[in-house]
Parts: structure tokens; sequence; C-alpha cells
């Protein structure tokens, strides 16, 4: 998915990239993409495959992922530190109005992307494969909601222990990165690629 993601969506995203880097530790962490973009800003991409599509509606993930709540917490952590960092959902079928994250399958991931919201870009596009496993984009934006993650609950995800999933997006973090974080702020409602959101 890593490789359709860079042929298909990067071009149009990161037009005139000087640098492009798979795989990037920083410290102990690793995400999919570092980017050097046109103007020389710094951009960390991290990219979420989804396969989970019913009446239209994408949803992820497909089971819990305590990995992919802790992302959002480093990605949150780290636009406080100079980096453009973005969760980019590539939905693999089917026709998607818009992406969700999945309330009922992993609640603690849906609070956590609703408090990322605040500091990074979430965007999500759809690629369709041919009988030959050939993948081609189908859209470049696809409408994130994120107007349900209230159900999941009020605050920091939190495992048996009491430690949050997501240490990143706890309320100190919050308050310290809140005005940081590249101008991705949150809003009710469903998000697009570009920060916009749509009102219903």
């Amino acid at each position: 998915m890593n490789k359709a993601t860079e042929a298909l969506v990067f071009p149009g995203m990161f037009p005139g990239a000087k640098l492009m880097l798979p795989e990037f530790s920083i410290g102990s962490s690793r995400f999919d993409f570092m980017i050097v973009d046109s103007a020389g800003l710094r951009h960390l991409v991290e990219v979420k495959s989804c396969s989970l599509v019913e009446h239209g509606v994408a949803m992820f993930p497909d089971a819990p992922s305590l990995r992919a709540s802790r992302h959002l917490g480093e990605l949150a952590r780290l636009a406080g530190q100079g980096y453009q960092c973005h969760v980019l959902f590539m939905i693999a079928h089917g026709h998607s109005q818009r992406l969700v994250p999945n309330i009922h399958t992993d609640p603690a991931f849906a609070v956590a992307l609703s408090l990322a919201a605040d500091f990074i870009d979430i965007r999500a596009a759809e690629i369709r494969l041919d009988e030959r496993g050939r993948a081609t984009l189908a859209r470049d934006e696809v409408p994130v909601d994120l107007s349900y993650s209230s159900l999941a609950g009020q605050t920091s995800p939190q495992n048996q222990e009491g430690q949050a999933l997501a240490p990143g997006l706890s309320d100190t973090s919050r308050h310290q990165y809140g005005g940081l974080a590249g101008g991705f702020r949150k809003e009710p409602g469903v998000r697009t690629g570009k920060g916009h959101t749509l009102h219903r």
C-alpha cells in the first residue's frame, strides 16, 4: 500500500518534493514516510490501509489497534517539534462516501483520532485494483467524519493500568502543542484532506 500511496497520492499532495524517505525513524518511533516539500518543510506521514467498507462508509480499524493509537500520540508530540504531521487513510476498495473511525471495534482509537485533529492533518484517499492487481487512484480526497467520535468517550483513552494509550494527546500535551501544530485545528463535522469541514 505504501508504494501505491507514493506513486498515486504523493505527487498531488507534495508537488515538487525535494526528498522522500520511507520507513523514517525518530528515536524509538518509525513512520512510513518523511518528506521535505518544495518549500523545505518537513512532513511525517503515517499511512493506514482501510479495507472495511459498508454501505459507502469506510471504517478504520477493522480490529483493535493499540499501535495505531500510539502513532497518533507520537505524531501529535512531533507536531510541536517542527514537523508537519499527517495520517493518510488509504481505502483499498469500494465506492466510499466518507471514512469514519470504527467506534465499535476500537473506541480508544476513535477518541485518539478526534483529539489528534487538533495537531495533525487527517485525510483519506481511495484506490481501486484491477483484475491484475494494478492500482489506480479513484479519489484523491474522501471526507473524514469525526462527528461520531464523542460517542466513544470524552477523555483520553486509558488501558487497564490507567496509563494513556496515546500520551502525546494528554491534556498537558494539548496545552503545550496546541499553538504549534501547523494550523491543523479541530472542528466538529466532516473533515476533508485540506483541513476543511463539511457541515451536514
